[in-house]
C-alpha cells in the first residue's frame, strides 16, 4: 500500500495488526513525508523540503524586489525512496 503521507500509513498499520495481519509479511506499506517515528521504521518517500521552501521563498524575494518581472518555471524537487522494515523484498537477496 502506498498512502498519502506517513501518518496514514501508520495508522494503516495500526489497523491490519489490529485485524491479525502482519507488516510487512501480509502487506507492505509505504508513506510519504518521512516524518521521525520512533514506533515503526516505515519505508517512506522523502522530499527535500527545506531545499525546496529556501528556493521558494529566493523566488518570492526576487519577485518582491523586481528582480524578476512575473516569469513563471517548474520546479523539480529530487525524491528519495528511504526503504525500512515496512517492505518486504520481492526478490530477497
Amino acid at each position: 500500500m502506498i498512502c498519502f503521507d506517513d501518518v496514514i500509513a501508520i495508522g494503516l498499520i495500526k489497523s491490519f495488526t489490529a485485524a491479525g495481519l502482519q507488516v510487512p509479511e501480509h502487506l507492505s506499506v509505504v508513506g510519504f513525508d518521512d516524518i521521525e517515528l520512533t514506533t515503526f521504521p516505515l519505508s517512506s518517500v522523502s522530499i527535500p523540503t527545506y531545499d525546496g521552501g529556501k528556493a521558494l521563498a529566493r523566488k518570492l524575494f526576487d519577485r518582491i524586489f523586481g528582480k524578476e518581472a512575473g516569469s513563471y518555471e517548474h520546479m523539480t524537487l529530487q525524491e528519495k525512496l528511504i526503504v525500512r522494515s515496512s517492505v518486504k523484498p520481492i526478490y530477497p537477496q
